[in-house]
């Protein structure tokens, strides 16, 4: 009886630590996957920026090859931020899909559905991923700095019609639910500028899992395609 109550008891010991082990195992598996897919996701936003993508401007039009689905295109001198505005059918579409309409974590720089696509709305919001290096929009986390700021007032947008120039003019942090920045209804008053003021604001989570966003906003002027030109080519 005792010898059978031992062998129970071996059975038992080896099946805890085969368990243990496969625990430990699966443990590993996904802690390697998941080393494996922050990897990808910095490889493939960091071979974008190396492979430099920029629109082509020429005195007929404004194209986008590197990214033929994009909306618009993003472009701050001097920092990482030089990316293919995406717009989806809601806010959501480009959360988790890249500029070549692709699977991807870091998802895209996308703007506000809402908004029109050629950003004569008085009021503009582009929204993306916070991410670490300053990619994507993890470089808004430089603005907290004023000398940082003061030396990159100037950003700007190109769409298919129009090319604007930005200046940016402030950088906060503030919840989710702020309604002087997350809604388009809001009057430009209301956020501290003009009527006739046209702004775009750039916002990102400020960390993972939080509801306060980093808010960097500026005015945007309409520019003629030689005044980009001679700017670009002095950055």
């Amino acid at each position: 009886m005792r010898k059978s109550i031992n062998k129970i008891f071996r059975h038992l010991n080896n099946a805890y630590d085969n368990a243990i082990l496969l625990v430990c195992i699966v443990c590993m598996l996904i802690g390697g996957y998941s080393m494996l897919d922050n990897y990808n996701i910095y490889h493939q936003v960091e071979a974008q920026q190396k492979v430099g993508y920029h629109p082509t401007v020429t005195e007929k039009e404004i194209t986008f090859e590197d990214a033929p689905l994009a909306t618009a295109w993003l472009y701050v001198p001097d920092t990482n931020m030089n990316y293919p505005i995406m717009q989806g059918e809601d806010n959501l579409e480009y959360i988790n899909k890249d500029y070549n309409g692709k699977y991807s974590l870091a998802g895209s720089i996308f703007l506000d559905f809402k908004n029109k696509k050629d950003f004569s709305d008085s009021y503009n919001i582009l929204y993306g991923h916070h991410m670490d290096k300053g990619y994507m929009f993890g470089a808004l986390d430089k603005y907290e700095d004023k000398e940082y700021f003061d030396k990159h007032k100037t950003g700007y947008i190109l769409s298919k019609e129009h090319i604007y120039k930005i200046e940016f003019t402030k950088y906060d942090t503030t919840e989710a639910t702020d309604e002087t920045i997350f809604s388009l209804d809001t009057k430009n008053q209301a956020r501290g500028y003009t009527e006739e003021d046209k702004l775009i604001a750039l916002t990102t989570c400020k960390t993972p899992n939080t509801l306060y966003r980093c808010v960097l906003l500026g005015k945007m002027q309409e520019i003629s395609k030689e005044q980009y030109k001679k700017e670009a080519e002095k950055q």
